[in-house]
């Protein structure tokens, strides 16, 4: 860990404990996700999803999904699901879908893709259905990242480009619709956000040259960054980061869980509002790509150093 973190409190340390390597998947996976218990794990290979089973840290291979035509960008595991029914596809956008978000009641599903647009789908669990509804479609870039605040009345969207940040407001009537523009204090594009409060999301840039995690907050009703709560990483201006692995929040443990660059950080709220670095895996590779289980246990990537799934246990120090 670097020695800007050393001076961190006992009582909020994590310890990444490695549990298993020796899974293997010779294919890059780019996408991977739980169902709600932890017990299944979803992941892809290329065209196909894969299911595992999952327990006490261990991964076995259940089932093979197929039906995907090109490769898997990116998954969602609704509550409940326990057996898999290939329905028809879908096909309301014209490039690579790179993002999907479902909401807490599972009946709505976000999808944004490098066609520049959001898509708002109805979704039937029962009936193994979804169901456009409409378009978002104020950016003029890739859509790669979008959330929702905790109320889920706002969306946040990020796409390639600078001041491509857009919030969405739900109305009334329930249908979401632009607010406006979120002005950046940085030139670099957004790449991966994150809702973490009811008026505060995080964002990462694509920058070489900024190795930065960004706070935006809502003041007098617009998102705007909180320069005393920038989080500093291991900088590294020779790559990009990669869209793919997104961040994620556990509310259970107060974890923030992302992946930049060839790093893998943990993060959590001090009691001064600002978040820490608690934990931190090098990769050597900006190849990866992984979640983390419901209740904040255990770690997942694939990468393509070991060319296959390692497996860690989140530890309290």
């Amino acid at each position: 860990m670097s020695t800007y973190y050393t001076n961190l409190s006992q009582q909020y340390s994590i310890k990444l404990q490695l549990i298993d390597q020796s899974v293997k998947q010779w294919e890059k996976c780019q996408g991977i996700a739980f169902d709600y218990s932890g017990s299944i794990m979803v992941s892809t290979e290329k065209n196909d999803i894969k299911v595992w089973s999952f327990l006490n840290g261990t991964i076995k291979i259940q089932n093979t999904l197929y039906g995907h035509t090109d490769q898997a960008q990116c998954l969602v595991l609704a509550i409940g699901l326990n057996e898999w029914i290939c329905s028809q596809p879908y096909q309301q956008h014209t490039d690579y879908v790179i993002f999907i978000l479902l909401n807490s009641n599972e009946d709505l599903l976000f999808s944004g893709s490098f066609d520049k647009s959001n898509k708002v789908w109805k979704v039937d669990l029962n009936q193994n259905k979804l169901k456009f509804l409409y378009s978002l479609n104020n950016h003029n870039n890739d859509v790669v990242s979008l959330s929702l605040n905790e109320s889920e009345n706002l969306l946040v969207s990020c796409a390639k480009g600078y001041n491509q940040i857009i919030i969405w407001e739900r109305k009334e009537e329930g249908k979401f619709e632009f607010q406006y523009f979120v002005t950046q204090p940085f030139q670099e594009y957004g790449h991966k956000i994150k809702f973490i409060k009811e008026n505060q999301f995080i964002l990462i840039t694509n920058a070489n040259q900024i190795d930065k995690i960004f706070i935006f907050e809502r003041i007098e009703g617009v998102f705007q960054v909180n320069q005393s709560k920038t989080i500093h990483l291991m900088t590294n201006n020779k790559i990009y980061d990669e869209y793919h692995f997104p961040i994620i929040y556990n509310k259970v443990r107060g974890l923030i869980v992302l992946r930049y660059k060839m790093f893998i950080y943990i993060l959590k709220e001090f009691n001064d509002g600002k978040y820490n670095i608690v934990d931190q895996l090098s990769c050597a590779t900006y190849s990866i790509y992984g979640t983390i289980t419901n209740n904040g246990q255990y770690l997942v990537y694939w990468y393509n150093k070991n060319q296959g799934y390692s497996i860690y246990e989140l530890l309290n120090k």
